[in-house]
């Protein structure tokens, strides 16, 4: 090896060496995530399901080193440079520590929990001690608290139609949901899509908003659609909030001529307390599906004649 690959390789190790100092491209009021770790109740866990909602992770290790980060390190945080920026795109960018992805995590975590029937998840947050400076890591701590299940179901009846299409078909022969099973949203939602279908194949055009919609949200969409009914699958608990929400805002909007439906794990107390402010009949978890079309069908019939 001649004397300039000799200087040429001295010069790149001491590059590579200057560049070893993660931190050395941070702003000053920037901290360089370090590490993520997840428990739930608790313990550590490696459940991929809670995982994958993680929006931040550390920088790549080779052999316990940050190669990819020491790349990118090497010229200046903004270099104009071929080589800098050749050197940005191979390498990879410190991974800065963000309050909001941070946050959104969280609250993605305690949604993973609740979609398995843990519906009083609660999620926290935990920064672990790092010695040197503009470093931090995290810590995802999740309670998730009892899991949910679906207990006994009563039903309650407001028209003939109804109590026959139950008399002809049992209300467990059809139902996804059954009693003693997990609230889990994949369950939910293999029934909305069940109903959602049946009631197309009846001969109606169904618009199905998807999970997670805020009272605001349906009845915007209702309006935009011109809609004939809206029905509400919940099995949170919060029925006696959404329900009321959602009546208010129809009427803001001039809907009262449009039915609001719906289903879920709903006491009878609490059914007919929502039937006395406007809200239509409401289906219990196996409810036959020819009771459900006919009902809307004869209340539209009825209230909006064509």
């Amino acid at each position: 090896m001649n004397n300039v690959a000799r200087a040429a390789l001295f010069v790149a190790c001491i590059a590579l060496l200057a560049a070893c100092s993660p931190v050395r491209r941070l702003l000053p009021q920037e901290e360089l995530l370090t590490g993520v770790r997840l428990e739930l109740d608790g313990k550590s866990t490696s459940d991929d399901a809670y995982w994958e909602v993680v929006q931040q992770l550390p920088n790549r290790k080779i052999l316990g080193w940050k190669a990819y980060l020491a790349l990118h390190n090497l010229p200046p945080r903004e270099s104009e440079k071929a080589w800098g920026r050749w050197l940005h795109r191979i390498g990879e960018a410190p991974v800065v520590l963000d309050p909001v992805r941070t946050a959104k995590t969280l609250r993605q975590l305690e949604h993973v929990a609740e979609n398995d029937g843990y519906l009083r998840a609660q999620g926290t947050l935990a920064f672990t001690e790092v010695k040197k400076p503009q470093r931090t890591s995290v810590v995802y701590q999740v309670k998730r608290g009892p899991q949910f299940r679906i207990g006994t179901c009563s039903f309650t009846f407001y028209s003939p139609a109804l109590e026959d299409a139950h008399a002809a078909h049992p209300l467990h022969l059809e139902s996804l949901l059954q009693t003693g099973a997990p609230l889990r949203s994949i369950t939910l939602d293999a029934e909305r899509n069940r109903i959602a279908t049946a009631l197309r194949d009846a001969g109606m055009e169904v618009i199905y908003t998807g999970l997670r919609q805020t009272p605001e949200m349906v009845v915007n969409a209702a309006l935009q659609e011109d809609v004939d009914a809206i029905g509400i699958s919940i099995l949170s608990g919060a029925h006696m909030t959404v329900f009321p929400k959602i009546i208010g805002l129809m009427k803001e909007k001039g809907l009262n001529d449009v039915l609001l439906t719906g289903g879920g794990i709903i006491p009878e107390a609490d059914m007919n307390a929502l039937h006395e402010l406007g809200v239509g009949h409401l289906f219990a978890p196996g409810s036959p599906m020819q009771s459900i079309v006919t009902y809307i069908q004869d209340w539209v019939r009825e209230k909006r004649p064509f």
